[in-house]
């Protein structure tokens, strides 16, 4: 899954110093690898609303 947004380039990298990993794609894309094996709903919550929240932080 990925989501574009000018300022994800900044959040992404807020997100590593969290340990949420998401890849960031040019030019303004943050990716999400979701594995279906490893991956929880819980950890998959506990992902979008850090992504929530330094978007709120960076803007």
């Amino acid at each position: 899954m990925t989501l574009n947004h000018p300022l994800m380039q900044a959040v992404t990298a807020a997100l590593w110093q969290r340990d949420v990993i998401p890849d960031y794609r040019d030019p303004q894309g943050l990716r999400l690898g979701l594995s279906p094996l490893s991956t929880s709903y819980a950890e998959v919550r506990v992902g979008i609303e850090a992504i929530a929240e330094e978007l709120v932080r960076a803007d």
